[in-house]
């Protein structure tokens, strides 16, 4: 499966907390992913702390969806995201 990766430039563990919840509900809200296991966790990476998407995510356009729903969710908790995007394997 795929994970897309958004890097914290300011993590914390009240923020973590925070963009799970954030996340999770942008993604439970979004009518392309009622029906559809997508995970959103917040993971310690070498690089800091990033809020990691995994799951049921079919397509890049599926996909550019997730992204976008977390992103908004991060700009709305007033967290700092990098503008590089990562995505990995899982």
């Amino acid at each position: 499966m795929a994970a897309a990766a958004f890097l914290l430039d300011r993590p914390h563990a009240n923020l973590a907390q925070d963009l799970h919840r954030r996340a999770s509900g942008a993604l439970a809200s979004s009518s392309h992913f009622r029906t559809q296991p997508v995970f959103c966790t917040v993971e310690n990476t070498d690089e800091g702390d990033a809020v990691v998407l995994s799951g049921a995510v079919p397509s890049w356009h599926h996909k550019q969806l997730a992204q976008q729903a977390v992103m908004g969710a991060l700009g709305r908790s007033g967290a700092f995201v990098r503008n590089r995007l990562t995505v990995a394997a899982r």
